[in-house]
């Protein structure tokens, strides 16, 4: 086996915190909390979880599954068992072959997939040549080898599994929280909407003028911006208010609002209660 001294000093050598593929070991009543930074695949190789993203309800997984994370997403896995993780980083566009990518994919199964509910995390098995991969990955990771050159082949090799050996439908849910006609201006709203109070910010932030941005968005996305963005941030604000212990006064700073009376008056208008009140009773529901 190759010198460990020697495969440190490569400049292939992928010494990132978050490389392109982690191996990554969560303890029995443990979770692994964090937001993530780019899309990802994660295999789960032992144990079973329970895997909350953003404001997609809770599921659980069992050995032998694999689900996306895109990017920009608040992420919990809690274990009940000891639990072993494959994590697969996408530093580039996601294609699954030359022949195929995830564009096709959205324009095929547009209109034909009626069943995707985008409340829903949909994991799917892993299929027997794609676990000899991800054995294979996790075994060479685990030995230390972080080769960027090696990493770019095995992303290939997993996109090109998928593509083979996964019906299209199936990878449209899997792929579901991505897929747009144009994916490139999709991720970057996805992924920065958060950052900006008001849309005129989030289309100068892209380099559009507020005409423009609003002619692209409504075309990729089907809807205008602000309902869009009133949709998500009422989902995720719901979330923080059902799912976390963050006091309402910092709910307030963190999306904006200028007081807590402001996310009072929102939360009434888009989500019926206000947001001491709506805790309140979801606590109450948890303990009947």
């Amino acid at each position: 086996m190759q010198d460990a001294n020697e495969r440190l000093r490569c400049y292939n050598y992928d010494n990132r915190e978050r490389p392109i593929f982690e191996v990554r070991t969560i303890s029995r009543n443990s979770a692994w909390e964090f937001h993530s930074g780019q899309h990802k695949l994660i295999f789960l190789l032992e144990g079973k979880v329970e895997v909350k993203i953003g404001f997609l309800e809770k599921k659980e997984v069992n050995k032998g599954a694999f689900w996306f994370v895109a990017s920009a997403q608040q992420v919990k896995i809690k274990a009940s068992v000891n639990t072993l993780l494959l994590v697969m980083r996408f530093s580039s566009r996601i294609v699954f072959c030359d022949c195929y990518i995830l564009e096709q994919l959205y324009n095929e199964w547009q209109k034909e997939d009626e069943t995707v509910d985008e409340r829903q995390l949909y994991p799917s098995l892993i299929f027997p040549s794609l676990w000899h991969c991800i054995r294979g990955l996790h075994s060479t990771t685990s030995d230390g080898i972080r080769c960027r050159s090696f990493f770019d082949i095995k992303v290939k090799e997993v996109c090109f599994l998928l593509r083979a050996y996964y019906p299209k439908r199936e990878l449209y849910r899997i792929f579901y929280p991505i897929l747009a006609v144009d994916i490139a201006f999709s991720d970057s709203v996805k992924s920065t909407w958060q950052k900006y109070p008001t849309i005129d910010e989030l289309a100068r932030s892209l380099n559009y003028t507020p005409s423009g941005f609003y002619k692209r968005f409504t075309a990729v996305f089907g809807t205008s911006p602000h309902d869009w963005i009133t949709e998500k941030k009422r989902l995720a604000i719901h979330n923080d208010l059902i799912s976390s212990y963050l006091p309402l006064h910092e709910m307030a700073t963190k999306w904006g609002f200028s007081s807590l009376p402001a996310l009072s008056r929102w939360c009434v208008k888009n989500l019926g209660q206000a947001p001491g009140r709506l805790r309140r009773n979801h606590v109450s529901d948890m303990n009947r």
